[in-house]
């Protein structure tokens, strides 16, 4: 007597890398991607992000970092066999110069006060601060002003060449709230920051 064979079928399939690290990009940028890679017989596999607004996977396994850093899990697993899954680690973190400390309507998706989109510019600044820029927001005195009540104010005390009545000495002097003189913000001065 014969028997007939024992035929078997095995579906074996693998989905690579087991983690992937990727850098956001902030709002208005192109979204960086990573595409998943499958071994052995990848057909009817399903895809699903644990959290799409740091990173979501579409149909055909390609994986897209969100708007927001942190980390997800992107499952995959068998149409016809949802018990059998593999699992993709992923680790997003903010991109260099992403991550701006700011607030307003452009915000990354998800985001509140966090990122700033690339292309953001803040009001009245075109080209990037520069020393020059910046001392022409200190405002110059003739003498030290009364220390302010809260906060820090920074001022050029000015001598008489530059500034009628000038008893400075043309230096960045610092005084803040929490203070009881005023301080020189860079350079050895003889001068005092007692308020007279």
């Amino acid at each position: 007597m014969s028997y007939p064979s024992p035929t078997f079928t095995v579906r074996y399939w693998d989905v690579g890398p087991k983690s992937i690290q990727g850098q956001r990009t902030a709002a208005g940028g192109t979204n960086p991607t990573t595409q998943l890679t499958f071994r052995g017989d990848s057909s009817g596999l399903q895809f699903s992000s644990s959290d799409n607004s740091v990173a979501s996977v579409n149909s055909s396994g390609l994986v897209t970092y969100g708007g927001k850093a942190g980390r997800a899990s992107i499952s995959v697993w068998e149409d016809a066999n949802p018990t059998y899954v593999r699992t993709v680690a992923v680790e997003v973190t903010a991109a260099p110069g992403a991550n701006v400390q700011t607030v307003g309507e452009e915000n990354a998706p998800g985001e509140s006060d966090r990122y700033a989109r690339e292309d953001h510019q803040h009001e009245g600044v075109t080209e990037g601060l520069t020393i020059e820029s910046l001392l022409a927001l200190i405002p110059d005195v003739a003498v030290l002003p009364a220390l302010p009540s809260t906060g820090i104010l920074i001022v050029r005390w000015c001598d008489a060449a530059h500034i009628t009545g000038g008893t400075g000495d043309n230096q960045l002097w610092i005084g803040n709230s929490l203070e009881e003189r005023w301080y020189e913000l860079y350079r050895y001065t003889a001068k005092s920051g007692e308020v007279a």
